[in-house]
């Protein structure tokens, strides 16, 4: 119902809603004083403005703070009192919540995304890719015949900005679909308003965290060219092959959930293929000089760095 009454807040859902409270008003004032003239209700114009408003008396409604509010003098048009009318809403307001959606309702999917700040250089292009790509999608008759409404937010990389955005798209928005184009450390707050709403979740841009791997979840998809830990086996494995002196190897990682997880992993799968871990770091991503990180690896005669 909310979702309902939030569509029609917009400035050409508001006038629709305003057509309509006024003919159920009207039809409302012509049942109390008995049909038109030749006793077959022949007082309403049923093709005026195609909502059957042709032959409305004025009615004095104004707007305040966005909502529908009757004159305050307790009598609208010809004198039919306040509480008739505020009736009549009623009856209008719920008629309208209770009508079905139609063929023309978009489908709601939220975007949370990395669109400013350091990461966005990574994550702002993956965003911008999937509007163009739903901008095609309805150009060819969207899905099923509906067009799609892709809703965007900011996340700034943060977790807890991450999943007011999701709850946002899930609780206001309507979103039938969410996407996360971010770092690893949104997933936790969006992936658990995902679960709590029974709502599928991609993730774009980004690593795919294990619990997309079969069996996998029915509501968790990612579209990444890269995946924990498959990553590192392949990258150790070309290393293995390719070095042709014993393998002294420094890890870095970003000090997020699945960067820190992903280099864990790595290290301990290198001393296996008979490789020495000399360093392993994880930087923070608001890091802007590196240097200090570079030296250390330096220092410790690192022939190969995965990062």
């Amino acid at each position: 119902m909310a979702s309902r009454v939030r569509l029609l807040a917009g400035k050409q859902g508001r006038h629709q809603l305003l057509l309509e409270w006024r003919r159920r008003v009207f039809l409302y004032q012509r049942n109390q004083r008995g049909a038109g003239p030749e006793g077959d209700g022949s007082a309403v114009n049923d093709n005026a403005d195609g909502l059957g408003v042709g032959a409305l008396r004025p009615l004095r409604i104004r707007f305040t703070s966005g909502a529908l509010v009757p004159s305050t003098s307790g009598q609208i048009s010809d004198g039919l009192p306040l509480k008739r009318i505020l009736t009549a809403i009623v009856v209008a307001l719920a008629v309208l919540i209770a009508r079905p959606a139609s063929a023309e309702d978009a489908y709601q999917v939220g975007v949370t995304g990395a669109l400013k700040g350091r990461s966005a250089a990574s994550y702002a292009p993956v965003v911008e890719a999937l509007r163009l790509y739903i901008d095609k999608v309805n150009a060819g008759g969207g899905v099923n015949g509906k067009p799609v409404n892709l809703l965007i937010e900011d996340d700034l990389t943060l977790p807890w900005k991450a999943g007011a955005n999701a709850r946002k798209f899930l609780t206001e928005d309507g979103a039938v679909l969410m996407l996360d184009a971010s770092l690893s450390m949104t997933y936790a707050t969006v992936v658990a308003e995902a679960k709590n709403a029974g709502v599928p979740l991609i993730f774009a841009g980004s690593v795919c965290p294990k619990y997309i791997y079969p069996p996998a979840a029915e509501d968790a998809f990612c579209t990444n060219a890269f995946a924990a830990t498959y990553d590192s086996r392949a990258a150790l494995s070309f290393v293995h092959e390719a070095a042709a002196e014993p393998v002294k190897i420094a890890f870095v990682a970003m000090a997020i959930p699945l960067s820190r997880m992903e280099i864990d992993f790595a290290a301990g799968e290198a001393p296996r293929l008979g490789m020495t871990v000399v360093y392993k770091e994880g930087i923070l991503p608001p890091t802007e000089d590196y240097t200090p990180f570079a030296n250390g690896i330096k220092d410790t005669g690192a022939n190969w760095v995965y990062s």
